[in-house]
């Protein structure tokens, strides 16, 4: 599994969003495909019957409006990223996120670029193929979390993927979150139905953290790229976010279901918190499983 494009990037013009558009261009020219900017404009006029004659009046504004947001658009690119061949400019109406959710469906797009914030997350929970939330950040490792899913396997297959066209080491982590095993006696005293339970044995707990690793170690090797395995005991989302600052890294990768409709709306408490707090760029990878 590989990233496919055209690469649909979001800008509001403004510096937050100049990272997002240079990875974006980066990416394009990694994939040997197209690079979308999408700017979004607010809807000024509300749509409904009321407003219909106030529209026709008042064509001549909007067409002046859509050239004037063309104008700008062309020229932020030029200075974020350069004479880059192959850029299409394109505007839509709404608010950021359904306006960027609209040309991904539009486009075809195969990833979605977007600067981190509240729209990201909403692109993320609605978007039906990758998105990139791109953060300022470092040359460096290729971070990809795995719970052995087929979800987390597809996305490991991305991020090796990434790694191999980037020459970049390639770091694999399973976070391993006891959850009651860890709190020992403390279980009883959370939860009280458990006070005549005896403790949860952990005697088992080193040979599954061992039997992770082998895994992960398999796992590296069958993608070819150099790098490293790590198993960590933790919440996932603490596990991820920690390990990436501690290696310096340049992109971490996650899954998340390949889901449509209404399914698409929840998305993990695991991405979700990945996202936020990163500190580096994140892709999230959809991924059916099988």
């Amino acid at each position: 599994m590989t990233l496919h494009g055209p690469v649909l990037v979001g800008t509001s013009l403004s510096p937050a969003s100049d990272e997002a558009l240079r990875q974006a261009a980066r990416l394009a020219a990694e994939i040997s495909t197209r690079l979308i900017v999408c700017h979004v404009i607010p809807e000024l006029i509300p749509d409904g019957s009321v407003f219909s004659e106030f529209r026709r009046a008042n064509m001549n504004v909007n067409d002046s409006l859509l050239a004037k947001a063309r104008a700008a658009v062309e020229l932020h690119v030029k200075t974020v990223i350069g004479g880059v061949a192959a850029v299409e400019v394109v505007l839509e109406y709404g608010s950021p996120h359904t306006g960027l959710l609209m040309q991904t469906d539009a486009t075809g797009a195969g990833v979605v670029v977007t600067a981190p914030g509240s729209v990201a997350l909403d692109v993320v929970r609605h978007a039906s193929t990758a998105v990139l939330v791109a953060r300022p950040s470092p040359e460096g490792a290729i971070v990809a979390a795995t719970d052995f899913s087929d979800v987390s396997v597809g996305a490991v297959k991305v991020a090796a993927s990434v790694a191999r066209r980037r020459s970049s080491a390639l770091h694999l982590l399973h976070a391993s979150d006891v959850g009651l095993f860890a709190l020992g006696q403390t279980a009883a005293a959370a939860l009280p139905y458990l006070i005549d339970s005896s403790s949860i044995a952990l005697e088992g707990l080193d040979n599954l953290h061992a039997v992770a690793k082998i895994r992960l170690d398999d796992t590296l090797a069958d993608t070819g790229v150099s790098g490293t395995t790590a198993v960590i005991a933790g919440s996932a989302a603490d596990v991820i976010v920690h390990y990436a600052e501690s290696v310096n890294a340049e992109l971490i990768v996650v899954g998340t279901h390949g889901r449509s409709g209404l399914a698409r709306l929840t998305l993990g408490s695991t991405a979700a918190s990945v996202i936020e707090s990163a500190p580096c760029s994140v892709l999230i990878v959809r991924v059916t499983a099988t």
